[in-house]
């Protein structure tokens, strides 16, 4: 402390010596006029909004300008209000009343933020008037703007095979995702149909809380007997109401086939229709696999001859495809 009390009176005794050593008015004016500022000095003094913006509101930013110089502005200038991460200007606004030394103004801007990318942005407050000090002719401040705050539940995929044979059961997997911004704490229920034939194939429900980024699969059991053959439309579909219908349902199509078998069909056979007795004569008998499965397994041909009930002849065929 008592450093301080001999400096400060050092000062003062310094101060003292060059005023009373013979220093004329203008010097000393001029001294007085390097303490008191600038002649005309207006300063952006603070931007005032709040530093969290949800994407999508509209915030107002509110500037306060001052006369910090000694001298009262008379002259209109204006103040402008830019987000500088995207090099949009916000607002420009008039200023057309005059400001006495160190009277204060503020200025109103509202901004849209629908457009505004998700992240930091600065915003940059500048005036346009022509003064002696340029350092405090802009101001910045950053404003941060995130996501809103949604509920969005999304069916995201419907797996099954391709193709089906009819009459067996498979599984359908069905995923659900809560893509939004909020948790639920409702029931959701999701529903599967047949498009094509109409009919729902079951319902599952997912209660207790779904956190925002949970993710489930439901696995519905879908029996294919009795349904009509070709392509098929399967749909999934939730209740819950959200605020983003795009994603509420998805839709997968799959093919009902005939069940595989293997028909070994005798379609054809010639022989001469007289012949002389003990006479060698050749019989041709054609044989086909008319049904949608290879035959892999071995059969026989026969030749009879009814009218005597006797057996003429036999072949072996070791497999046919469809």
């Amino acid at each position: 402390m008592k450093k301080i009390i001999f400096i400060l009176f050092a000062t003062l005794a310094i101060a003292s010596c060059d005023l009373l050593g013979g220093k004329d008015s203008d010097s000393f004016s001029d001294s007085v006029s390097d303490v008191v500022g600038p002649d005309n000095d207006i300063s952006i003094l603070a931007i005032e909004t709040t530093p969290l913006v949800k994407q999508g509101e509209t915030v107002t930013v509110d500037v306060i300008v001052t006369n910090s110089g000694i001298s009262t502005v008379d002259e209109e200038f204006e103040i402008s209000l830019n987000n500088q991460s995207q090099e949009v200007i916000i607002g420009n606004k008039t200023i057309a009343s005059s400001l006495a030394p160190e009277d204060s103004i503020q200025v109103s801007y509202s901004w849209d933020t629908g457009d505004v990318t998700i992240g930091e942005h600065i915003l940059v407050a500048k005036h346009t008037f022509e003064d002696d000090n340029a350092a405090n002719d802009s101001l910045a401040t950053t404003v941060t703007v995130s996501e809103l705050d949604s509920t969005d539940i999304a069916v995201s995929d419907v797996r099954l095979p391709d193709m089906i044979e009819k009459g067996k059961v498979v599984d359908v997997e069905v995923d659900v995702k809560n893509v939004g911004s909020q948790d639920v704490d409702e029931s959701i229920t999701i529903t599967l149909n047949d498009l094509t034939d109409g009919e729902a194939l079951g319902t599952q429900e997912i209660e207790g809380e779904f956190a925002k980024g949970d993710s489930t699969t439901l696995i519905f059991s879908w029996d294919t007997q009795g349904l009509s053959l070709g392509g098929h439309e399967l749909e999934a579909r939730h209740d819950f109401d959200d605020e983003n219908t795009a994603n509420d349902s998805r839709t997968t199509s799959v093919n009902i086939n005939e069940t595989p078998v293997a028909d070994i069909a005798v379609s054809a056979m010639e022989a001469p229709t007289e012949v002389t007795r003990g006479d060698q004569v050749d019989v041709s008998v054609t044989v086909g696999n008319t049904g949608n499965k290879d035959a892999t397994d071995g059969f026989t041909v026969t030749l009879r001859d009814r009218t005597d009930n006797t057996q003429v002849a036999s072949k072996s065929v070791s497999g046919m495809a469809a």
